[in-house]
């Protein structure tokens, strides 16, 4: 009998989605990570480009494990802070904001726009607005293209550690590649 109900049945994992409402009343999480700005060290009032590669670190751990949301413009706490200073950089301009980001994402993750892994959204809270960058689980292996301090770009392997990224040396990114992902199993 049992045999019978295995052959006719399924187990299905549901994907649950959340809105943006939800991903700001949780807060930080394994799956959410919160970043007051997209590139500017509002301390110094200049373009950081920690700041953009700490998002771009991100968004490869979450493909690398099982997805998650990197919402911009909103602090630790959930506040929200909004895109006013990245627009700055930009004289205002909110449109050449938008395109500098989804150029850096496309330069940076070369295959990954490419297979549908991210998608990225505005909203609109109390006249301030915010970006939600949404990443899917990736079936392979995801590398981030980074230029270090001399221009020199490289490959970083990336994973979630709770609710840190973390870049993996290459010895650990191959142990991680091999449990994670089923076309090295």
């Amino acid at each position: 009998m049992n045999k019978f109900l295995n052959s006719i049945s399924r187990t299905v994992e549901a994907e649950i989605t959340l809105g943006i409402d939800d991903l700001l009343e949780i807060g930080e999480t394994d799956y959410i990570e919160a970043k007051a700005t997209f590139q500017v060290d509002k301390t110094e009032h200049v373009v950081s480009e920690e700041y953009r590669a700490a998002i771009l670190k991100a968004i490869a751990a979450f493909a690398n494990a099982d997805g998650g949301n990197v919402l911009i413009g909103v602090n630790k706490e959930g506040e929200i802070l909004g895109l006013e200073d990245d627009y700055n950089i930009f004289e205002g301009n909110s449109i050449l904001f938008k395109d500098n980001v989804q150029k850096l994402l496309e330069s940076s993750f070369k295959d990954v726009k490419n297979k549908g892994l991210i998608s990225i959204r505005y909203h609109t809270y109390s006249d301030k607005e915010i970006c939600q960058i949404e990443v899917s689980k990736s079936d392979e292996p995801v590398f981030l293209n980074l230029k270090d301090k001399y221009g020199t770009t490289k490959e970083v392997f990336c994973v979630r550690n709770g609710l840190d990224t973390e870049d993996l040396p290459k010895d650990r990114a191959i142990s991680y590649i091999r449990h994670r992902f089923e076309v090295f199993k």
